[in-house]
């Protein structure tokens, strides 16, 4: 729809990733996703964005800074965890092929969803083949082809609300999940 303000906003209807069983068990189906601002580029690709007003959710800001990331290696985010979370995060790649986040993890990572971008496909991906220990979720790895208007940094916001994780690039790709962790520490984030 068209708002006041004529942005174009998008809310859509996120599919369900458990089975049919498991829904009906849980008593509950479906959500939407934030609502999203539609945009064309200069080069006439489709961009999309969060609405800004959802910052007037945030509480509890933390913030890190110069993380060094070893290859293959992730460094926990100290004091950053939780089940309801809005991180924005900027990377200095150098040559990393792969670089991002994982959230939703359990500290032993039993449990864990990976949002990266992976430099070589020029693709943001998001991995929950290991998110849950239960075996009546679909368990996948999405992506959507960005093009990265930046070689020294790459901007990524990750949207967390329990069982959806929405990733949105500063180019103005998005993607979205659905994750059901079912340890009770699957909360931690880690870089």
């Amino acid at each position: 729809f068209q708002d006041a303000a004529n942005r174009r906003i998008m809310i859509a209807w996120v599919r369900e990733a458990r089975s049919k069983e498991a829904v009906l068990k849980a008593g509950w189906s479906g959500l939407l996703s934030v609502p999203r601002i539609l945009s064309l580029g200069s080069d006439q690709t489709l961009k999309v964005r969060p609405i800004p007003e959802i910052e007037t959710l945030r509480a509890g800001l933390k913030s890190a800074s110069n993380i060094p990331l070893l290859s293959g290696a992730s460094e926990p985010l100290a004091g950053v965890n939780g089940d309801a979370l809005d991180i924005e995060a900027e990377f200095e790649p150098g040559d990393s092929t792969r670089f991002g986040l994982k959230v939703l993890a359990s500290p032993d990572g039993r449990e864990e969803t990976t949002i990266y971008y992976d430099r070589q496909t020029s693709r943001l991906m998001m991995d929950s083949t290991r998110s849950s220990l239960s075996s009546e979720v679909s368990k996948e790895v999405i992506g959507d082809v960005v093009q990265s208007s930046s070689a020294k940094a790459f901007r990524l916001r990750i949207l967390v609300d329990r069982s959806i994780v929405e990733a949105f690039t500063g180019d103005g790709a998005a993607i979205t999940g659905r994750v059901y962790p079912t340890l009770s520490t699957s909360r931690n984030v880690r870089a």
